[in-house]
């Protein structure tokens, strides 16, 4: 007569209770590590979206000084759409786009989310003292013109 017994719970497949929790908190390390440096990245795509926004702008008011020998007099946003087809991206603000005398422009750009204010100028005697056509950032939001 066979009177052994077999264990039912030695045949089942799967993990502990243990084992899972193990898991869980690897997963929560790696997450709470990663969020961060998603964010800065996130910060810096927004970032580059703005420069490269003001970046077109530039070349359509160059492309418009070839055309009408003077830059477009006011570009406020959407209104600068009609420089050489320049669309400007989702959430990305023109906060100053002036000309003086049809012979200088000065544009400050910012992305609503990002955290730098960009600003290019036309000509050589400019307050901030930037060479023509070099981009200059600042922190934070952009200062008033």
């Amino acid at each position: 007569m066979n009177t052994k017994i077999e264990n039912p719970i030695k045949d089942e497949k799967g993990f502990t209770l243990v084992e899972l929790l193990v898991a869980v908190a690897i997963v929560g390390i790696l997450v709470s590590t990663a969020l961060p440096m998603l964010s800065s990245y996130k910060k810096r795509a927004f970032n580059a979206r703005a420069v490269s926004d003001l970046r077109s702008l530039m070349s359509g008011q160059e492309a418009y000084f070839v055309d009408n020998e003077t830059y477009f007099s006011s570009c406020e946003n959407a209104e600068c759409e009609v420089l050489s087809g320049f669309k400007l991206s989702k959430n990305v603000q023109i906060i100053t786009a002036s000309v003086d005398d049809g012979a200088n422009f000065f544009i400050r750009s910012k992305h609503k989310i990002g955290d730098i204010c960009y600003s290019v100028f036309s000509y050589q005697d400019n307050p901030d003292g930037a060479i023509r056509g070099a981009i200059t950032k600042t922190k934070g939001d952009c200062p008033s013109p």
